[in-house]
């Protein structure tokens, strides 16, 4: 399968979260190569969030996404891969 455009993930955000309200909608949206799962840690038993985890192995994605908002603030939401 071809790998997802970051501009259309965008749109659709933007579109799909149009109604809420600005602190609402997510600023930075990551791209996983694979879904969370319990066997990856990304996941508990109860199919919570491992947070930790998540930040990990996530977080300098996450770092960069923001780091851009910084520099061009209205480009929300900013799609990045790991």
């Amino acid at each position: 399968a071809a790998a997802p455009d970051p501009a259309q993930i965008a749109a659709a955000a933007r579109a799909a979260t149009a109604e809420l309200a600005p602190h609402e909608r997510p600023a930075v949206i990551v791209i996983a190569a694979a879904p969370f799962s319990i066997a990856g840690g990304e996941l508990t038993s109860n199919l919570k969030l491992r947070r930790a985890a998540i930040f990990a192995r996530y977080g300098d994605a996450l770092d960069q996404g923001y780091a851009a908002l910084d520099r061009e603030p209205d480009a929300l939401p900013r799609v990045v891969r790991p």
